[in-house]
């Protein structure tokens, strides 16, 4: 059975106590070439591969990441509620916000794989019935291919921009203020989890060319790497006018043997028996690994979504000791 979560939190009664700390010039500087390295390396790895789930259970552990590190750097700079007009923590309870509804989203994806993978598994064991005509095989096959195009269906890609979702209504008060080390997570995680509902869910097109801001020289980089990022991930999905739910590097060798196997049964005749089976071993072989992956993937939302949990009530803990639990 499918785990439910809840984004049931501590209330939000905070107080604005303690010393007014700003974030030192090297904790910022330090946090941001984290996170670059981070997005670069991500980026290494999709160049030199797919958009697998392997690919996305790392992005996955880069999201836990940042969360974590901006945490610990949240917690050891014990800054005030509000500075100078920052507000970080609003600006970190909507990104943690994001992030959770990010994982139920991905939640229910991974359901839909998993229906889709147990309807591969039932079209191979009627595949594999010598009894079963090639009528009966292209019925199958046919049937498979739908409840593919149910499961992923033929959206056109949304565009999104960046500086929408991203950018405060403020402009940054102060190079070491809280801000730039918040707009430096939630630009990475909110790009990763797009990349990431593109790959699974549905398809999503990323603009970074307006609004993003350039006064803070510690976000140059970062945005750099990003801005490849996308761009390297724009470059290995489809194109305009080729099929849109073909992402998941699992899900193309699928749809390529289900494909193959409807060529064959599509004239009525099966010339080659032994090549035909041999197709339906493929297929279940796909769909073994399917599961093995998704079954990992699903384990890691669980845990980053556990994480983000943890944190804000950790933060609210901070700010409300007699309130942590």
């Amino acid at each position: 059975m499918e785990r439910l979560f809840r984004t049931s939190l501590l209330p939000l009664q905070l107080g604005v106590g303690g010393n007014s700390c700003s974030l030192k010039n090297e904790d910022v500087d330090k946090f941001c070439s984290s996170v670059s390295a981070d997005v670069k390396k991500l980026q290494q790895s999709l160049a030199t591969g797919a958009v697998s789930l392997r690919w996305s259970m790392e992005a996955m552990s880069v999201l836990k990441k940042i969360h974590i590190e901006l945490l610990l750097l949240i917690e050891r700079s014990r800054l005030p509620i509000s500075l100078d007009g920052e507000d970080w923590l609003d600006q970190y309870m909507k990104v943690t916000v994001m992030l959770l509804d990010f994982c139920n989203l991905l939640k229910s994806a991974i359901s839909g794989i998993n229906r889709y993978r147990m309807m591969v598994d039932f079209t191979v064991r009627k595949l594999c019935d010598c009894d079963s005509g090639v009528a009966i095989n292209r019925i199958e096959v046919e049937r498979l291919e739908r409840d593919s195009k149910k499961l992923y269906g033929n959206e056109k890609p949304r565009d999104v921009r960046l500086d929408e979702l991203v950018v405060p209504k403020y402009k940054f008060k102060r190079k070491n203020g809280a801000n730039p080390v918040i707009f430096a997570a939630k630009s990475a995680m909110i790009v990763i989890s797009l990349l990431l509902v593109s790959a699974i869910v549905t398809p999503v097109l990323i603009n970074m060319d307006e609004g993003v801001p350039n006064e803070i020289s510690q976000l140059k980089s970062l945005m750099q790497s990003i801005k490849t990022l996308v761009s390297c991930f724009h470059e290995m999905i489809p194109k305009p006018g080729e099929d849109p739910r073909l992402v998941l590097a699992e899900n193309v060798m699928i749809e390529s043997v289900v494909a193959d196997l409807k060529a064959q049964v599509a004239e009525g005749v099966v010339e080659d028996g032994d090549k035909f089976l041999k197709g339906v071993d493929l297929l279940k072989k796909r769909s073994s690994a399917l599961k093995e992956g998704i079954d990992m993937f699903d384990s890691i939302v669980s845990d980053v979504f556990e994480e983000v949990i943890k944190g804000r009530n950790k933060v609210l803990g901070m700010l409300n000791p007699s309130k942590e639990t």
